[in-house]
């Protein structure tokens, strides 16, 4: 094994201190059982690994990382045009978190060939996974710029492109004082797809260089949402427990303070609507248990969609709150909704979640203060009409205003529904730059229309 670089002493000195917090969520939330040992390369040196290697990835792979849940969903809109354009490479499929392992995992069978973790970026771990996986084509998602990752994988042959790139002036600015030790990595890359334009001009001040920064749009806007029916609508209810038809509202991915945001907003709502209902849907799954914990020491008549259980006797009146501790309805959820609540915007330091999954099923939308995570769906949502920004304090007015207006979210929702519309093609324009980098390489087959 080579000597530690760089990087690696650098990753060592805090290494101690990281693996402390991780043990300690380990311990007291349940975290990081399931990841920790395989972000540490444990499943990189098994014989299964080693059959792979002959046999999955004999030829090659195209490696595709996607750290989270939003990523997965970006990659969701490209698996199947990089599968139709190079159908001799396996796809694999890698995560950082163990929500985003679980949304990947859920993705439709045929999307990839498998779905693992991505290692912690030690260099004696990256040429393992380098070994095993044998990329030809390396496909981080927005912005994940690990050094001995695009060292190693670049210096093994394989090109390198960043797709539905990001850069937030925060993060720009932090990497701006370590230009120089990023510099190198950032080379390797052969080609960066932005979001924006001034993603784009962010990149291009860290890397010196234009000519390979393309701004191709944000491809989450590519991802295919069924809409449901009203069959689908009612069995999807049975399937959660909820009660069908009802007026309902649906919180979406809340972060520690959100649900009391949530719910003592929600209160004030029943005043003016009390036959409505309150889906609460928590980010991260380690927290159900948490959140469910609170509800039983609020004032709130709630149940468990896992099990049913409930905070108040059984001959009480019929739950209106329902915590929906699943993963991976969230998406199809949204479409029962009479207004959508995107949380991660209520609370600092998260930046916001995805605009587009209510948006798609014509929902109007709800978010919060801190968007900074998601400036391009921001700017649409506003520019369009669609969505509504409001501080916490304000929450239960603008919903109240949604439920007793039909009208008016009607209107919102079509408008929403057509900013998500409008806004599509960026997957295939990502295509259009691998193309230019990679034609030579991977020539079309004849008859190939990809």
């Amino acid at each position: 094994m080579k000597l530690p670089n760089g990087y690696d002493l650098a990753y060592l000195t805090i290494f101690p201190v990281a693996a402390a917090a991780v043990k300690y969520r380990m311990a007291r939330h349940g975290k990081y059982r399931e990841s920790a040992p395989l972000l540490l390369g444990r499943d990189l040196s098994t014989a299964a690994a080693a059959e792979e290697q002959r046999t999955l990835w004999k030829n090659g792979s195209i490696w595709v990382h996607a750290v989270s849940v939003g990523e997965v969903g970006a990659a969701r809109a490209m698996l199947p045009l990089l599968r139709e354009r190079f159908p001799e490479l396996p796809i694999l499929l890698t995560t950082h978190t163990e929500t985003g392992q679980a949304a990947a995992r859920a993705l439709p069978a045929g999307l990839t060939d498998a779905v693992r973790y991505f290692p912690v970026d030690f260099s004696w771990l990256m040429q393992r996974a380098v070994s095993v996986y044998q990329p030809r084509i390396f496909i981080p998602m927005e912005t994940e710029l690990w050094p001995n990752a695009l060292d190693i994988i670049s210096s093994s042959g394989a090109k390198i492109f960043t797709l539905n790139g990001k850069i937030s002036e925060r993060s720009f600015r932090s990497y701006q004082r370590i230009r120089a030790l990023i510099r190198r990595p950032l080379s390797r890359i052969t080609a960066f797809c932005a979001q924006t334009a001034a993603d784009a001009n962010r990149i291009s001040a860290l890397t010196g260089r234009t000519d390979n920064v393309h701004v191709t749009g944000n491809c989450k806007f590519d991802i295919e949402i069924p809409l449901l029916d009203c069959e689908a609508k009612a069995d999807l209810a049975a399937e959660l427990g909820l009660p069908w038809p009802t007026q309902l509202v649906v919180a979406g991915s809340t972060h520690k303070g959100e649900e009391l945001i949530t719910i003592n907003s929600f209160q004030t709502i029943l005043a003016a609507h009390p036959e409505c209902h309150l889906a609460l849907v928590p980010r991260h799954p380690e927290r159900f248990s948490e959140v469910w914990s609170d509800l039983l020491s609020a004032d709130v008549n709630a149940v468990r969609v896992s099990d049913q259980a409930r905070t108040q006797p059984e001959n009480s009146a019929q739950p209106n709150v329902h915590l929906v501790d699943r993963m991976g309805v969230l998406t199809r959820l949204y479409g029962l909704a009479d207004v959508a609540i995107v949380a991660g915007s209520f609370v600092s330091g998260i930046g916001g979640h995805n605009l587009l999954e209510p948006a798609a099923h014509g929902v109007p939308v709800v978010y919060g203060p801190d968007m900074k995570g998601q400036p391009d769906m921001l700017r649409i949502m506003r520019d369009s009409g669609a969505g509504t920004q409001v501080a916490p304090g304000e929450l239960a007015k603008v919903v109240d205003q949604l439920l007793s207006n039909p009208e008016l979210a009607r209107q919102k929702g079509i408008a929403g529904q057509n900013a998500y519309r409008a806004n599509r093609g960026s997957a295939r324009r990502n295509m259009e730059v691998l193309e230019l980098y990679l034609g030579k390489e991977f020539p079309k087959k004849a008859g190939d229309g990809s």
